[in-house]
């Protein structure tokens, strides 16, 4: 796996805190099968099911430690995904069992009460098909069919048509259910079963207004043909982004984080940009950057680069997309992750923190 970007607490997983602005691989010899990142640290599934985190970080009894390296963290579960915010982590077990853990202050790991921080606790009485952390905020699709979210709620982002924080799961208020599900930072987008998105939360952040909305409402897209049965939807900070057959991306674009060639915000209605990049696929969304696959099956960054987060040697920002350096995979089966300055590609991209990450699966076969 390549790590590049911002590694102030050892979150790129080198040994070191040093930052990169090209890929640089994490140590050990772990197959890593799924990443995650937070603002300062990253969390890895291995391909036997182990959890692993490094950078600065909660541990799994609840204390925050810094390591520069993947250490394991004993849960004694077998873990089938993991996800996490800006500062909590979400896992499910093969059982659909949903564990949170990290910072608690606002009752994002779902415990029913709040705290400094919360060791891997389980979230009582539920099963879950997916979880997604988000800034202080959790959401999950339930094995109902149902969506519950629960933390912070100042921006209407748990969906319930109040803004009370929630301590422990609190249903989301919808005419419709959810297949796809993305948290951003204080806001969540989901794909209905028919293919329509919605959002709900602080979906304006635009430096004139901030607009937010207690219920999911569905997102206008310049045509009224434009759904996404199959699609993928991602978010993180104040971006969202939906593909299948389109690409389309929305929200704040201080730093050209849209890829559109400007730096505009488009948060009233989505916006498909047309260039020699948007066949991009795989995407995925940092704190104020983004990365994808291209049509070879190389990895491309753009938005801010302060960090090295764009993996193209530079510190410079890029409104259009550049090529991460050293990246160029000969699977199909590749994306990516983002966190807040990071970035990482395991041939699935990753974006993280400050940064981003690559990892190479080489046609190995997942399960």
């Amino acid at each position: 796996m390549l790590c590049w970007g911002n590694n102030l607490n050892g979150q790129l997983g080198n040994g070191s805190t040093l930052s990169t602005t090209s890929p640089s691989p994490v140590s050990g010899d772990i197959f890593f099968a799924r990443v995650a990142a937070g603002d300062t640290f990253t969390c890895g599934l291995s391909d036997n099911n182990e959890l692993f985190c490094w950078g600065l970080y909660v541990d799994s009894s609840g204390v925050v430690v810094e390591n520069h390296e993947p250490q394991l963290l004993d849960t004694e579960l077998v873990i089938s995904n993991v996800s996490c915010g800006s500062v909590h982590c979400c896992a499910l077990t093969e059982e659909h069992q949903a564990y949170c853990w990290g910072h608690n202050s606002h009752g994002q790991a779902g415990t029913g009460e709040t705290s400094a921080q919360e060791g891997f606790t389980l979230i009582e009485g539920m099963q879950f098909n997916t979880l997604l952390p988000g800034g202080r905020h959790t959401c999950g699709i339930a094995t109902d069919g149902e969506t519950y979210c629960w933390g912070a709620n100042n921006y209407g982002q748990l969906g319930n048509e109040s803004t009370d924080g929630q301590y422990s799961p609190s249903l989301v208020l919808s005419t419709v259910s959810f297949q796809k599900l993305a948290a951003g930072e204080s806001y969540n987008c989901a794909i209905d079963t028919n293919g329509e998105v919605w959002c709900w939360g602080l979906v304006d952040n635009s430096t004139d207004q901030q607009l937010f909305v207690v219920s999911p409402e569905k997102v206008s897209f310049p045509s009224d043909l434009t759904v996404f049965v199959d699609g993928r939807i991602h978010a993180r900070g104040h971006v969202t982004c939906v593909e299948e057959y389109e690409r389309y991306c929305w929200g704040q674009n201080t730093y050209g984080q849209l890829g559109c060639g400007d730096r505009i915000d488009h948060y009233t209605y989505p916006v498909r940009c047309l260039n020699e990049y948007s066949d991009a696929f795989n995407l995925v969304v940092g704190g104020n950057h983004t990365c994808g696959i291209g049509a070879h099956y190389d990895a491309w960054c753009w938005g801010n680069n302060s960090s090295g987060q764009l993996g193209d040697g530079t510190t410079k920002d890029s409104t259009e997309a550049v090529m991460v350096q050293h990246i160029l995979s000969d699977s199909e089966d590749c994306s990516c992750v983002a966190g807040r300055k990071t970035s990482m590609n395991l041939v699935p991209l990753f974006l993280l923190g400050l940064g981003a990450f690559f990892l190479f699966r080489r046609r190995r076969q997942m399960y």
